[in-house]
């Protein structure tokens, strides 16, 4: 029975041995944590246990000799910086001293600093949260909330002025497509006039068609023009189907839509396009072979598919 009590005594002692041996202490768990943190820069919940550790160890942590490196280089672009990109390379500096030493308060106050200045107000706020959870007792944390309030408010208003950009930029893109495709449909085409008229009388042209005779093949060439035409663009992407034997002389003019859906068209005076049109019901077919344009049917909005509106074609031939 001796025997066997000291046996059981040895393997426990053994046991403890090498539990003790393998046990990490507070400073080696704090360093494995750091090191965990930079490869997980985004763990916020890592962070926060980082700062809070480093408030219990005595002494506190050491900062290493790299974050000093870094720290003065940031501090030294920040203070000859000309513009926001020098912030914004002042500030990786300093997100990178906070990974090496995240537990520092002072080092996320400057880096909100610098964050500020490149326009990043959205990621100052959260390195001044920051700065308040690595020093919960600063005495300027009032200052530092207030401050936080106010690059809220810088943050709404850049990201309100970027969305406007971003929708701006949609629409650019929107209307140099729209542009593009009308000018490889109309490209090299020219078109002669037709009136749509209800009856074999020329003179029911006046009266126009209804949406039933519009339809149908009522469509006549007007044997009093012989004029064709053929379109032309402004830089800005407006359409313009001009006389081709008298090319100043523009009978239908389309202004690219803001939103880039489509075109506004009008009805122009020949000779005084530029001042002198009037916003019109048109229709360019999808292959460029035709634009059917009418002098009094609603631009918008819905119409009497009985009334009868004046129409004019102009048909690629």
């Amino acid at each position: 029975m001796s025997a066997f009590l000291t046996t059981i005594a040895c393997l426990v002692c053994s046991a403890t041995f090498v539990a003790g041996a393998y046990a990490q202490s507070p400073r080696e768990q704090f360093a494995q944590m750091v090191e965990q943190l930079q490869k997980s820069p985004g763990d916020a919940s890592l962070r926060e246990k980082i700062m809070k550790m480093a408030m219990e160890l005595k002494p506190p942590p050491v900062v290493p000799a790299e974050v000093d490196e870094l720290v003065g280089r940031a501090a030294y672009i920040s203070k000859n910086a000309k513009g926001e990109t020098e912030f914004a390379e002042a500030a990786r500096a300093y997100e990178r001293a906070l990974l090496l030493a995240p537990w520092v308060a002072d080092y996320y106050l400057r880096l909100a600093d610098a964050q500020e200045k490149a326009g990043r107000f959205k990621e100052a706020v959260a390195s001044l949260r920051w700065y308040l959870v690595a020093a919960p007792q600063a005495q300027d944390a009032r200052a530092v909330r207030e401050r936080i309030g106010g690059l809220t408010y810088a943050a709404e208003g850049a990201a309100k002025t970027a969305a406007a950009k971003a929708e701006e930029e949609r629409k650019q893109l929107g209307i140099q497509i729209l542009v593009r495709n009308t000018k490889a449909a109309v490209q090299g085409k020219r078109y002669v006039h037709y009136d749509c008229r209800h009856s074999r009388d020329p003179t029911s042209v006046f009266q126009g068609c209804n949406v039933s005779e519009y339809s149908a093949s009522n469509w006549y060439r007007n044997s009093l023009v012989r004029q064709t035409y053929e379109f032309d663009f402004l830089d800005d992407g407006t359409a313009l189907l001009k006389v081709v034997e008298y090319p100043n002389l523009v009978y239908v003019v389309g202004v690219p839509d803001p939103s880039g859906a489509g075109y506004k068209w009008h009805i122009s005076n020949p000779g005084h396009w530029r001042t002198q049109r009037t916003p019109a019901w048109a229709e360019l077919s999808g292959d460029g072979t035709a634009i059917v344009v009418s002098e009094n049917r609603p631009v918008t909005g819905p119409f009497d598919v009985h009334r009868r509106y004046r129409y004019i074609m102009y048909s690629a031939r």
